[in-house]
């Protein structure tokens, strides 16, 4: 994916008549440059509309963007072809992947592009509640690009058969009452829910609990708040008015349950709004969203994306890249993408766009969202967090199987004593 410039020759004419001078031209090839991202779906849509925005907008630069995969399918690619020598120069990066690219080498620091661009970056445009997963300790290692949190999807038209509304869902207790009340005991489930650490870790925050202690060297998440937090699907596991899917973490039935009007609520990711809507109108139902529920205090962790820059790069190629990063991450471009999913607005500036005011008073959804990030943190990091979390799913697959003999207190205990194993 390197590039390498060459003259085109071409002949306009010859004649066969006299010797005339042969014309040449000579015409520099564009800057290849290639982008990886993740998520198909609307998410393609989207990367592929700021790509054509972007090509279209000048003619010195072209970006390719290929699809890879989910985020864990497009990182381990983005390893192979680092291994290969054969890596692209832009990718996309889920925030538990972060140090581990950091660590093996792979990531270009962006500070110094963007102080040496601070009046075209305006870098303080940037809304403070996506910025967290892009540092490592103080160093800004990507730009905030396809960013997310979890929000609340609700089916109000059943909501609107029982004494809940959606103010009620505001607290554990009125969600968890409004659960039980949808639910019929028979084809209407209060919730379709899979195991989900995103949920967990919010709903661990919102009762001022911890995922890691403050020198991450031990997991926390045994901890009181972390038992409160897991107990509260377990009850209604237990109830039998919440619904796991069968095989822990399957998303997917998730959506379709809450598609086919048979579940109540469904937890997701504000990039899945545009999605959930299709969904409510292909049903005939009227969908709502809320913010999660707090406890003891809102909280809420961002997830989705940061877009770096790969280490390595020859000085053409770099300047081409955080070209394009900076128009990508552009209040105009975020826009495009906030349209077509639902992510977040990343910038000030895209809030005040005439375009999103419009988006907001056409379909006020979109707000939650952006509404939600005054509560929003970072969500935890680590190298080992992505193994952690696949230790949590299995320990909570084998709770909910054996619910008779596993507390939600030995649970947790054995995730931690097994996570902790992997910072030694």
């Amino acid at each position: 994916m390197k590039f390498f410039s060459k003259l085109l020759l071409s002949i306009t004419s010859l004649s066969l008549v006299s010797l005339a001078p042969v014309q040449v031209f000579a015409q520099e090839d564009k800057i290849e440059i290639e982008f990886w991202f993740a998520n198909g779906g609307k998410v393609e849509e989207a990367n592929q509309a700021i790509v054509e925005n972007f090509n279209n907008s000048q003619d010195e630069i072209h970006v390719t963007a290929t699809f890879q995969g989910n985020y864990d399918e497009q990182f381990t690619k983005t390893q192979q072809a680092f291994a290969a020598n054969d890596q692209p120069e832009i990718f996309v990066i889920d925030t538990p992947y972060l140090e581990v690219a950091n660590e093996n080498g792979m990531l270009e620091p962006i500070q110094p592009l963007i102080e040496r661009d601070s009046e075209e970056v305006n870098f303080e445009d940037f809304i403070e509640g996506v910025l967290g997963n892009s540092y490592i300790e103080d160093e800004l290692m990507g730009l905030p690009y396809f960013k997310s949190t979890p929000i609340l999807y609700v089916n109000k038209t059943l909501l609107d058969k029982t004494d809940f509304t959606l103010e009620d869902l505001g607290s554990w207790e009125g969600l968890s009452g409004a659960i039980r009340a949808i639910d019929n005991g028979d084809d209407i489930n209060g919730i379709t829910m899979h195991l989900y650490d995103w949920i967990f870790q919010s709903f661990l925050e919102q009762g001022n609990g911890t995922v890691m202690n403050e020198d991450r060297t031990e997991y926390t998440v045994n901890s009181q708040a972390g038992v409160e937090a897991m107990d509260f699907m377990r009850e209604l596991v237990e109830e039998e008015v919440w619904k796991i899917p069968a095989g822990g973490e399957t998303g997917s039935s998730t959506f379709s349950d809450f598609s086919a009007g048979v579940s109540g609520f469904a937890f997701s990711s504000t990039a899945d709004l545009t999605n959930y809507l299709e969904a409510a109108q292909e049903g005939g139902f009227e969908l709502s969203a809320v913010m999660l529920p707090e406890k003891e205090k809102h909280s809420v962790d961002g997830g989705g994306c940061q877009i770096v820059l790969a280490s390595g790069l020859d000085e053409e190629h770099k300047e081409a890249a955080w070209k394009f990063i900076k128009f990508a991450t552009s209040a105009e471009q975020n826009f495009v993408n906030l349209e077509i999913t639902g992510y977040l607005p990343i910038r000030h500036s895209t809030v005040e766009l005439n375009e999103y005011k419009q988006l907001i008073e056409d379909q006020p959804l979109y707000k939650v969202a952006y509404e939600q990030l005054e509560f929003a943190g970072p969500a935890p990091q680590h190298p080992t967090i992505q193994e952690a979390h696949t230790i949590w799913l299995e320990e909570m697959e084998r709770m909910f199987n054996d619910l008779e003999n596993i507390s939600t207190q030995d649970a947790l205990d054995r995730t931690v004593e097994r996570a902790n194993l992997l910072l030694n």
